[in-house]
């Protein structure tokens, strides 16, 4: 049997490498046994990727415990799967709410307290709900609760302002309105009251208003002509004065005649006679219109020892055209979106039915109407100085009273014109409607019979009156967007809004000047303008 005899000196190498081997040995077994250790929460503000496609609930439950590194304790009855996807990443408070969100579409609400979340379903969930009291300045507490709470009741979460993404609302959200505080109460979570303030805040702005200027103008082209000729024939009565035998009378001379023969010709007050004769007559002859020519004279005249009556005549021509009639300048300041009306008339009594009692007496029934001018303007303010304005304007008048049908009593009857429409234009700027165009044409004619059918002759016999009428209606409309108590200044005082700036900002004095005529060569609108004092370039 071989011995292997090691030297002595190598001994002590043997055992340091056994000793050595021996540790590595031990400290392999330690590390395959030791627990892992999580790393440190991840900051707040950190991205992470959520996504989660068709996972039990229970799964993102544990997913979320880990990243808050807090206790969830879910109740037995929260089951279900989720899917969630999310293409970027998101902070660790955005992905809580999210998983808030995706239990609450499962119908599970989240209850913190005492440092755990608990899971339940939203039956169960106890809602820390207060009462707020929201004070409105600029729109109606009815109208802001009626809207709010329409989009509440579809389902609609409010977002806070410059918020991206849906925050949802812990609790159910209730507002009623209180009337003569013009205020809202609100019953929310402290959460969702934070939400609701910032969209009630939103929602309570200055309406805009505007400045609409309107003028109804009728273009009427009335051409009337009128010819007449007057006979007159008069024999002696009295001392100091004719009076009338006979002759031709078309309404027009009754005054001149007792004027000239001193008929009636006597002062009401003293019973002394006034002028008689031809004063008489020029007097009176300024009651009439036109062309009036001829002679009158008062007594007889003899002729071979007869005496005749006095013939007179005279002849009335009269002609009239009318070009421009202004109905209404009406000027109203009506807030954005809100109905504003002018009406400018009376009311006329229309007799709607009859009917006769048992005694035999008739009762008439009655019903009131306007009759006259009404304009009716609801604006919209647009984008870029525009507005939108809702137009209805009604004309209407008499043309006459009531009537007999029979023993039935109509009317009366009235000719109306009206205009719906709704049109865009620049604050500013001034838009014409027109085309509402009404034509009549009528011909009288009175004549002595047998006498008037005479050629030529017959004019002095005669009254023709030939009237052609027919009316243009123009509404002229110039809305103005109001910003402020110095824009509607502006706007009244009648100087353009951008002349009156640029004086604003330059330091300018503004002196309005609207001449009404003509005046050295020059007509329109000026402003003139001084340095104010203590401006650059104002005098010492």
């Amino acid at each position: 049997m071989t011995k292997i005899l090691f030297p002595i000196p190598l001994l002590p190498r043997i055992l340091s490498l056994f000793i050595l081997l021996f540790t590595l040995f031990l400290t392999r077994i330690a590390f395959a046994v030791s627990p892992v250790i999580l790393a440190a929460p991840l900051p707040a503000t950190r991205s992470i990727a959520v996504n989660f496609r068709n996972v039990d609930i229970s799964v993102m439950v544990k997913f979320m415990s880990d990243l808050l590194e807090k206790n969830i304790v879910m109740d037995e009855r929260v089951k279900g799967k989720v899917t969630i996807l999310s293409p970027h990443g998101v902070t660790v408070s955005d992905a809580f709410r999210i998983f808030v969100q995706a239990l609450r579409m499962k119908g599970f609400e989240t209850v913190e307290k005492q440092g755990m979340i608990f899971i339940v379903p939203q039956s169960q969930a106890p809602m820390n709900r207060e009462l707020f009291l929201y004070n409105l300045e600029n729109t109606s507490a009815k109208s802001v609760a009626k809207t709010v709470n329409s989009i509440l009741s579809k389902g609609f979460t409010p977002q806070p302002a410059g918020s991206i993404r849906q925050s949802g609302l812990e609790a159910p959200v209730r507002i009623v309105p209180d009337i003569p505080s013009n205020s809202l109460l609100v019953s929310a979570t402290p959460n969702d009251y934070a939400i609701i303030k910032g969209l009630l805040r939103s929602l309570d702005r200055q309406p805009g208003e505007v400045y609409v200027k309107a003028s109804l103008i009728e273009i009427a082209t009335d051409k009337l002509n009128n010819i007449q000729v007057n006979l007159l024939g008069a024999v002696a009565s009295g001392s100091n004065g004719s009076g009338v035998l006979g002759g031709t009378n078309y309404g027009m001379v009754g005054d001149v005649v007792n004027g000239a023969t001193g008929a009636n010709a006597t002062t009401s007050t003293t019973g002394s006679p006034v002028a008689t004769g031809a004063a008489g007559a020029a007097q009176s002859l300024s009651g009439l219109t036109g062309l009036v020519a001829g002679v009158l004279t008062g007594g007889m005249f003899s002729y071979g020892g007869v005496s005749y009556p006095s013939i007179g005549s005279l002849l009335n021509a009269l002609q009239t055209d009318s070009d421009v009639r202004t109905l209404s300048t009406p000027e109203i300041l009506a807030t954005d979106s809100q109905k504003a009306k002018i009406t400018v008339g009376e009311d006329v009594p229309f007799i709607t039915g009859q009917s006769q009692t048992v005694g035999g007496n008739v009762m008439t029934m009655i019903q009131r109407q306007n009759v006259g001018i009404t304009l009716e303007i609801t604006p919209h303010i647009l984008a870029r100085q525009r507005v939108r304005l809702n137009l209805k304007q009604t004309i209407s008048a008499l043309t006459n009273a009531s009537q007999l049908i029979g023993t039935v009593a109509v009317g009366p009857t009235t000719t109306k014109r009206s205009t719906n429409t709704v049109l865009t234009i620049q604050s500013g700027h001034t838009v014409v409607i027109g085309g509402l165009i009404s034509s009549t044409k009528s011909l009288n004619k009175s004549t002595i019979p047998w006498l008037g059918s005479i050629p030529v002759l017959g004019y002095l016999f005669s009254s023709t009156s030939n009237q052609k009428k027919r009316d243009d209606l123009l509404i002229f409309l110039t809305p103005y967007i109001i910003r402020g108590p110095q824009s509607y200044a502006d706007i009244r005082n009648g100087a353009p809004a951008e002349l009156r700036n640029f004086a604003r900002h330059n330091g300018l004095v503004q002196t309005l000047i609207v001449p009404g005529k003509r005046h050295h060569d020059f007509s329109g609108l000026f402003l003139n303008t001084a340095n104010a004092p203590g401006s650059s370039g104002a005098p010492d």
